[in-house]
């Protein structure tokens, strides 16, 4: 895909893109970045690794927002395994909120339980 098409650092790619927000700020290379490694909705940006240097096209960013907007045909996989049945890996952290949480819900409803509410 990225074959044929003009090839832009993830600094110069920011260049490419329209400016955002209120104060028309430009979306930076880090942004770019969290794109292509961790995505947005399940997509990822596409990118290829060439001398050490991150490189992606203007119109990889298109098929990435539309992608992202729901308006594209296909969407970019976030991962290599993305369609197979495995799970993700789960953040235990999160889960140990989570459980905490359920545990002080359900003592707050046996208090109320026990105040006849």
């Amino acid at each position: 895909m990225l074959g044929s098409e003009k090839l832009y650092t993830l600094a110069q790619a920011p260049g490419l893109l329209p400016r955002v927000g209120t104060r028309k700020k430009r979306i930076s290379a880090c942004t770019l970045w969290r794109w292509a490694t961790k995505g947005v909705r399940g997509c990822r940006l596409e990118t290829l690794l060439l001398g050490g240097r991150y490189f992606t096209t203007a119109e990889a960013l298109d098929r990435f927002g539309h992608a992202v907007a729901g308006t594209a045909t296909a969407r970019v996989p976030e991962s290599p395994a993305a369609g197979t049945n495995e799970q993700q890996p789960r953040n235990p952290r999160i889960d140990a909120a989570t459980r905490s949480r359920k545990a002080s819900i359900e003592r707050a409803r046996r208090k109320l339980q026990a105040a006849g509410i």
